[in-house]
């Protein structure tokens, strides 16, 4: 069944290769900016993924309860009629031998 699920918030590296911002040659002369790789953060998770909402959850005891009703409704249909099939032959004794 479908789910809905929050995705987990990362906050990605953030680094810069040599020469990512500057990589020229002018008269013989190299420019490379930034002179070397650098990272200024790693990968860093802040918070994981998770299920917000799961129909599951909600559809299994729904079912169970749904599946119960005819049970509990021939439960209740046979205790009453029998309980009228009783008051009669009490109030009617002669009826029941016949």
């Amino acid at each position: 069944m479908p789910e809905i699920k929050f995705p987990g918030i990362t906050i990605p590296v953030f680094k810069l290769t040599k020469g990512q911002l500057l990589n020229v040659g002018v008269l013989g002369v190299g420019l490379v900016i930034p002179p070397f790789d650098m990272t200024f953060w790693e990968a860093t998770t802040i918070l994981q993924p998770f299920t917000l909402f799961n129909t599951d959850d909600i559809a299994k005891p729904v079912a169970t309860l749904i599946n119960a009703i005819p049970q509990a409704v021939w439960t209740f249909a046979t205790t009453w009629l029998e309980q009228q099939i009783k008051d009669y032959y009490d109030k009617h004794p002669e009826a029941r031998t016949k």
